[in-house]
């Protein structure tokens, strides 16, 4: 069932209020009205109920306005991204490592299609997040952020949901033949592309055939 959302600044501060409990649903809760709640600027129509003075900014209003911390409640937003049925089946802790993880990649990824992918390990291969623990989520993600290493994802058909694959049209086949991609390290030592003069209008099927084929992640 949807939430719903009180038509009142302060209406709404109080039902975020009431999501402070201590379970993976409350906390997803918590995280979807205070996406919303930033995205309106409802924060900045409720005051301090001490002094009556309006709240100094974002955090202001979460730490003193919630009394929740702020990296918890960036967590929750971060969790709030993907549906309900996706944190109540892996939890809060690989969720967000989840969320992290598709950050990174090269395409927007559906809740499905999230679930679906295989991330990265320390021996060197993949593994579906299910099948890990939030320890390894966590190491997956550092993982793709610190050393560039792809994810592996199933192949796309069109017609079950999945997004449709990338077309191999003119504007595209121009751009891949003109080199725009430029190898180099970084002061690290670790491998990096920088993909360039990527066109607005070829910009999604270029950056699938990047991630497809190539395994790309975003810097």
């Amino acid at each position: 069932m949807p939430l719903e959302f009180a038509k009142t600044a302060d209406a709404e501060h109080q039902n975020i209020l009431r999501a402070r409990r201590q379970t993976d649903e409350a906390a997803w809760e918590l995280g979807t009205r205070l996406l919303r709640f930033k995205q309106t600027f409802g924060w900045q129509k409720v005051t301090q109920p001490s002094t009556g003075a309006p709240f100094k900014d974002w955090t202001d209003y979460l730490r003193r306005g919630v009394q929740v911390g702020v990296s918890t409640a960036f967590k929750y937003m971060d969790i709030a991204c993907f549906p309900l049925s996706l944190t109540l089946e892996l939890g809060l802790e690989r969720t967000y490592w989840l969320k992290q993880c598709t950050d990174l990649t090269a395409v927007d990824e559906t809740a499905e299609q999230a679930l679906a992918l295989e991330l990265p390990t320390a021996d060197g291969k993949t593994k579906p997040v299910r099948q890990m623990t939030a320890e390894e989520a966590e190491q997956a993600y550092r993982l793709m952020r610190d050393e560039g290493r792809p994810v592996e994802r199933p192949a796309r058909p069109q017609g079950t949901g999945g997004a449709p694959p990338p077309m191999l049209t003119e504007e595209v086949t121009r751009w891949f033949g003109a080199n725009r991609l430029r190898p180099h390290v970084d002061d690290k030592g670790t491998p990096l592309i920088d993909v360039l003069d990527v066109p607005v209008t070829a910009a999604s099927d270029i950056f699938s055939m990047l991630a497809t084929t190539y395994g790309l992640v975003r810097g």
